[in-house]
């Protein structure tokens, strides 16, 4: 996985919204691989609001994708 040039992550639905913040916000560990992907240089985490509900920074990452011009083209 850290090895692929880009990742992406799309998860939906509230049964994703506890792995997703281990996942984005969690220690990494080999208990949840998808943690790997916060070493990942060009990973990408795509998840509509349910699986983003238990991320603790949700609004900083609502504030990236909304004023970052690296966005443009996903807005």
């Amino acid at each position: 996985i850290l090895e692929c040039r880009r990742c992406l992550l799309l998860a939906t639905g509230d049964s994703k919204a506890k792995v997703v913040a281990q996942a984005v916000e969690g220690p990494i560990t080999s208990m949840i691989s998808a943690t790997a992907l916060q070493l990942h240089a060009r990973a990408t985490v795509i998840v509509d609001e349910e699986a983003a509900a238990n991320l603790v920074e949700k609004d900083y990452y609502r504030w990236i994708f909304l004023n970052e011009p690296d966005w443009e083209e996903y807005r």
